[in-house]
């Protein structure tokens, strides 16, 4: 199948800024090392299990389903396999078969992400909510709900991220954008970030520097308190979003 970029679907028109819930990346808590304002550090969501198991095209093929759910479950058919494939294929000249994207949405049935049903003419997938615990409805605009989602724009797509960047780099971009869903940046650490999204430092420490790279992260060095240390100080790195993926500036 040759590639044809997302760009030049017939029906990337109506893909939507799209708002995923904190719960994907960390449950029960903010990330952030020790907590933030009150709030005890989180446990990980789903994502963490999905880099673990190293399932990308199944990442990829969540984030476009919810891309798509609001022009999707207005229509009377379903996206073919075929449709699925060319919108996934990746731009290093990997392409995704149809039969690569019944296998990702095999793995998010798995996961409790997707329910499928198979009609006359295709099968209909539908996205659950993003921590696997129930039918999903997307954020109303204007809400707190919407207000403490991480927001991928159209650009992410439209641009190619999904191709350029690897999971570890896709899942801190996303770790980010809930960490600072409600606040404008965020402190984060290796391993007390990895603690809390499930998955290696290893993971987290490459995320980040190809997000910095990229420009899609911006970083910013200080110091914060800590008793045990003999200066009562230590180094703190903290991380905020590129303008492009802030989501004042998305919805």
């Amino acid at each position: 199948m040759p590639h044809v970029p997302l760009g030049a679907a017939p029906w990337v028109d109506r893909l939507a800024s799209t708002p995923v819930r904190r719960s994907f990346v960390v449950l029960d808590g903010h990330l952030e090392p020790d907590g933030h304002a009150g709030h005890a550090p989180g446990s990980p969501g789903v994502l963490g299990t999905i880099v673990r198991g190293r399932r990308r095209r199944a990442l990829d093929a969540y984030l476009l389903l919810l891309a798509l759910w609001p022009w999707l479950e207005q229509q009377e058919q379903p996206l073919t396999g075929a449709d699925w494939a060319v919108a996934l294929s990746c731009g290093d000249g990997t392409e995704r078969t149809p039969g690569a994207v019944s296998s990702a949405w095999h793995d998010l049935e798995l996961l409790g992400l997707v329910e499928r049903r198979r009609i006359a003419h295709g099968v209909v997938v539908s996205p659950r909510r993003e921590d696997a615990g129930g039918a999903y409805a997307r954020p109303a605009p204007g809400t707190d709900e919407a207000a403490s989602c991480l927001w991928l724009p159209t650009s992410f797509w439209t641009d190619g991220w999904h191709r350029r960047l690897g999971l570890p780099a896709l899942a801190m971009l996303l770790a980010v954008g809930a960490a600072t869903a409600e606040r404008p940046d965020a402190a984060l650490t290796n391993h007390g970030t990895a603690r809390q999204l499930g998955f290696s430092p290893r993971s987290v420490q490459t995320g980040l520097a190809e997000l910095e790279r990229h420009g899609l992260v911006v970083e910013s060095r200080g110091r914060t308190s800590s008793p045990r240390s003999a200066t009562a100080s230590a180094p703190q790195h903290r991380y905020r979003l590129a303008p492009t993926f802030v989501p004042s500036r998305i919805r």
